[in-house]
């Protein structure tokens, strides 16, 4: 199978696929066990006289059965790290999904708050015009409150 084919597959049908293909292998290890013993049988009907050959042919045998046994093991492990590869993908598409929640949530919040900002600039210019005209007024008022004090003195001095 390709890996555009394999990138369709959710991790369940992975691991099925996987699992298949490993319980395939062990199918065909055990077939080869099973010709391996048929061989031995044969093996030692027609080479009965020939004791250090059959010798280094079980030799060879105890080597294969200890290498399959390893590769079992092996493949054990491989079985394991393969689910908990598994599990950490899992976790990892969780840990990305309150991610993205997270951020959707920031950026609503930055939208709200771009519009409150809006707002607060809006009032904040409002008075800004607000204090000019005041300080405008503030202004006319001194100027008559001088001319005033003018007059005042004015007439205080008229008056005396």
């Amino acid at each position: 199978m390709n890996e555009d084919a394999t990138k369709k597959l959710t991790a369940d049908e992975k691991l099925d696929l996987i699992l298949s293909e490993i319980g395939q292998m062990k199918m065909s290890i055990q077939s080869l066990d099973v010709r391996h013993a048929a061989l031995e049988e044969r093996v030692e009907e027609r080479l009965k006289d020939t004791r250090p050959i059959w010798q280094a042919i079980h030799a060879q045998t105890e080597k294969l059965v200890q290498q399959y046994a390893q590769l079992d093991e092996r493949l054990g492990r491989v079985e394991e790290q393969n689910v908990q590869l598994i599990q950490q993908n899992v976790q990892f598409d969780e840990r990305l999904s309150r991610v993205e929640e997270q951020n959707a949530q920031l950026i609503q919040q930055n939208v709200q708050f771009d519009a409150r900002l809006g707002r607060i600039e809006e009032k904040i210019e409002d008075l800004s015009e607000g204090i000019g005209v005041l300080s405008h007024d503030v202004i006319e008022v001194r100027a008559a409150q001088q001319s005033l004090k003018k007059r005042v003195a004015a007439l205080e001095q008229k008056v005396a």
